[in-house]
């Protein structure tokens, strides 16, 4: 990969990751999908506790169960904060698993067509309305995503 090449995906990179922050920004509070408090209370309960439960034993009523890995991942977000600080903390963590996927998409594009289109195409990609919407919550989507 050219250096020119390198520095145009960087700031590319950061651009997104600045974007999508701010989006993250206007984001008040888990009102779209049930799972988002499950998770969150996953987090906060393993950074309280040093264990991971399932949801309904943490706040005592019957819910779902999503995968441990990235309430681990985001705890020690509540660790450290709590409330809407932390919310956007972690929203501001999947806007940097989500830009970080420009990357592998710029590799992958980039057999396909020239550079320069690889880059536009792997930015368009990351604004796909499906992926903006996962990323703008505090759910086990985001990572899914990514990996």
């Amino acid at each position: 990969m050219k250096p020119q090449i390198k520095s145009k995906l960087f700031l590319l990179f950061i651009a997104i990751l600045l974007v999508k922050i701010g989006i993250s920004l206007f984001m008040t509070g888990p009102t779209i999908f049930s799972d988002e408090p499950c998770v969150i209370q996953k987090a906060i309960y393993f950074a309280a506790h040093g264990k991971m439960d399932t949801c309904e034993n943490i706040i005592q009523t019957e819910a779902g169960n999503p995968q441990a890995l990235y309430s681990f991942l985001i705890s020690a977000i509540y660790l450290f904060t709590g409330g809407t600080v932390a919310y956007h903390l972690v929203l501001a963590f999947n806007a940097l698993l989500v830009a970080g996927m420009i990357f592998p998409l710029y590799r992958i594009l980039k057999r396909f067509v020239t550079d320069g289109m690889a880059l536009c195409f792997a930015a368009g990609l990351l604004f796909l309305p499906q992926v903006v919407a996962f990323e703008t919550t505090v759910m086990t989507e985001t990572l899914f995503l990514v990996i």
